[in-house]
């Protein structure tokens, strides 16, 4: 695995999400339970920003029209979602949040 510097773990709320560029991909970490997860940011349906959805359990639910998206798998249910996203290892080191894109 290659991680790379994303961001900074301060600059994502505790049950929130924000996006950063990785490797050029635009990528959406979650921070849950002390824990940060990555996916692709798009959602599958109509392209919303996952890093602007809410985290309910396990999930994030899409902004737009309530797709959900496992945070640990980026796996959906169903639709509205066409099919899950990529779910890429995260890690903080420090303050620092690394993913293997």
């Amino acid at each position: 695995m290659t991680f790379t510097h994303a961001g900074s773990a301060s600059d994502v709320p505790a049950n929130q999400g924000k996006c950063f560029t990785v490797a050029g991909k635009k990528i959406a970490v979650f921070h849950k339970d002390g824990r940060f997860f990555a996916l692709d940011d798009a959602c599958t349906h109509m392209d919303a920003s996952l890093a602007e959805g809410e985290i309910e359990g396990d999930h994030v639910v899409c902004p737009w029209h309530a797709a959900i998206f496992h945070l640990e798998t980026g796996a959906t249910p169903g639709p509205p979602a066409i099919g899950g996203v990529k779910a890429y290892p995260c890690r903080r080191q420090g303050d620092s949040i690394e993913i293997d894109v």
